[in-house]
C-alpha cells in the first residue's frame, strides 16, 4: 500500500509540475531589446488584461487607430493596460509609444487565445539617460544654466516668455527686457561705462533673490543677466 501511495503522490508532483511550467510559460513577461524607432512585436491576450512597460523609462503617450483594444495608461507608473473591446477583437494592432525620456517605439501587437500578457520593453540608451539624470540640486542649477544660456544667445526655448521692460530699473540700472521660466526670472540689465562688470558685485546690489549672475566676457561688455528666484 506504501508503494502504491507513494507512487501516486511522485505522479502528483510530476504533474503539478508540469502544469506550473505551462502556466510560467503562459504567463511568461516578452523582454523586447529596442532602441529609437525600432519596430517590436509582441503578443496580448484576446480575452484578458494585458500589460505593456518599459525598464526606466515611462510611456508619455500613445497613437493608436481606434477600436479593437482598450487601453488604459497609468500616467503615475508609465504603464498600459490592454484589454479587447468589443466580442471580435482585432487580430493585430499596431502603437506607436513614445517615452518621457524621448524615445519612440512602433510596436505591432498580435492578439492572440492566451492568458494575460505583459511586455516589458528595455532600451539601454534609456539606461543612459536615466543616470544622466541630475539630482535635485543639479536640476536647479541646470535650470538656471539653460536659462542663462538661453538668453546669451538670444533663443527662448518652450515655456519661457520675454517681455520688454521699458523705463524699469534693477538695481539702479536700466532693464532691457525680462524673460520668465518655471523656476526663474531673467533681467537683462544695460550697463553704464561705470557700472561695476563683477558679477558677485553685481549681486550684491541686486539683492537676497538673486540666485545667479552673468556678465558676458570682452573688454566692455554692456550689459548683465541678473536671475532671481520668484519669491
Amino acid at each position: 500500500m506504501m508503494s502504491i501511495n507513494t507512487t501516486r503522490r511522485r505522479c502528483l508532483s510530476v504533474l503539478l509540475a508540469g502544469l506550473a511550467l505551462a502556466s510560467g510559460e503562459a504567463l511568461a513577461m516578452q523582454r523586447l531589446t529596442a532602441t529609437d524607432h525600432a519596430m517590436l512585436e509582441a503578443e496580448v491576450s484576446a480575452t484578458a488584461v494585458s500589460r505593456i512597460a518599459l525598464h526606466q523609462d515611462r510611456i508619455a503617450r500613445i497613437v493608436r487607430p481606434p477600436g479593437g483594444l482598450a487601453i488604459e495608461h497609468d500616467a503615475v507608473r508609465g504603464d498600459l493596460y490592454l484589454r479587447p473591446e468589443g466580442p471580435e477583437p482585432p487580430e493585430t494592432a499596431t502603437l506607436f509609444l513614445g517615452t518621457e525620456r524621448g524615445f519612440t517605439y512602433q510596436l505591432t501587437l498580435t492578439v492572440t487565445d492566451r492568458a494575460a500578457a505583459q511586455v516589458l520593453i528595455r532600451n539601454p540608451d534609456a539606461a543612459t539617460a536615466a543616470e544622466d539624470t541630475p539630482a535635485p540640486g543639479d536640476a536647479r542649477i541646470a535650470a538656471l544654466v539653460a536659462l542663462i544660456q538661453a538668453v546669451a544667445a538670444r533663443t527662448p526655448p518652450a515655456g519661457v516668455t520675454v517681455e520688454g521692460a521699458t523705463g524699469a530699473r534693477h538695481a539702479g540700472h536700466p532693464v532691457l527686457e525680462i524673460w520668465r521660466a518655471r523656476r526663474f526670472t531673467a533681467r537683462v540689465l544695460a550697463l553704464p561705462p561705470n557700472a561695476p562688470t563683477d558679477a558677485a558685485a553685481l549681486g550684491t546690489e541686486a539683492g537676497p533673490t538673486v540666485a545667479a549672475v552673468w556678465v558676458p566676457e570682452g573688454p566692455h561688455p554692456r550689459h548683465a543677466v541678473i536671475v532671481e528666484t520668484p519669491r
